[in-house]
């Protein structure tokens, strides 16, 4: 699993800290995807996945954590589709999400990727994931919303 951000250890006691705030005031989320497990054990190319991820910083206030599917070579043009699928617990610690993927193409190559939304990239998702089935929507899936920003991916 590649992770995009690694927690910042405090080496006092080996627990993840909040990054410093930027300039903004804001911080930088820290999560790892630690497995995509499927009920039959084979990759995560049919209907179902759990994904654990680790919250190791959790996202500035008002910032929401989003599990998200990227998916190559599908719709009308071919190319990318990013399929919102669920919100994530932000508070430190060991989450699973359990995904039903029936909406996203059976038997394609898979990304599941972690990002931090800002408010208006919150709205875009839950539209998007309201959507799930309508390929008409599809033209809204070929990038993620101004204000999601991936920080792991798997």
């Amino acid at each position: 699993m590649a992770d995009l951000a690694m927690p910042e250890q405090d080496n006092s006691s080996g627990n993840a800290r909040r990054s410093e705030p930027t300039p903004d005031g804001s911080t930088t989320a820290r999560v790892r995807i630690l497995a995509v497990e499927t009920p039959d054990g084979r990759p995560a190319t049919g209907d179902r996945a759990d994904i654990r991820v680790a919250v190791d910083v959790p996202p500035s206030q008002g910032d929401a954590l989003w599990l998200v599917v990227k998916v190559a070579g599908e719709g009308t043009p071919p190319g990318l589709r990013y399929y919102a699928q669920a919100t994530i617990d932000a508070t430190v610690g060991t989450h699973v999400v359990s995904l039903d993927l029936r909406t996203v193409p059976t038997g394609s190559h898979r990304d599941f990727l972690v990002v931090t939304a800002d408010a208006s990239a919150q709205k875009r998702l839950v539209e998007n994931l309201r959507s799930d089935g309508n390929s008409a929507w599809d033209v809204n899936r070929t990038q993620l919303p101004y204000g999601a920003t991936p920080i792991a991916i798997s």
